[in-house]
């Protein structure tokens, strides 16, 4: 599963990037810097599909896998925070990719 904090480009935030190793398309971790990105990877045993992004007090989760795709988005505050610790908690202890090569 994609675990993403949402921040728009436009506004020069950054996006901050959860995703397994085989799920980046070459140069996508090497232009992180360059296109206001943070990529980590998750734990090796880390096993989920879909999406999920969090930005204010929303999260938008997004499975387009399937034949329909299924997607959703909710608003709340309480379950945002809980979602954003989730996200920060599986943060630190992803592996950084800061001076990470695909070809590894």
């Amino acid at each position: 599963m994609h675990y993403t904090i949402l921040k728009t480009k436009s506004l020069y935030l950054p996006l901050s990037y959860l995703n397994r190793k085989d799920e980046f398309e070459k140069g996508w971790i090497e232009d992180q810097a360059k296109e206001l990105r943070e990529v980590k990877l998750l734990p090796e045993d880390a096993d989920a599909t879909g999406m999920m992004f969090l930005f204010d007090n929303k999260i938008s989760f997004i499975a387009p896998h399937d034949e329909e795709g299924v997607g959703f988005l909710i608003e709340s505050d309480w379950l945002s925070k809980t979602m954003k610790s989730i996200f920060d908690a599986l943060w630190k202890i992803s592996k950084d990719t800061t001076n990470y090569s695909q070809n590894n």
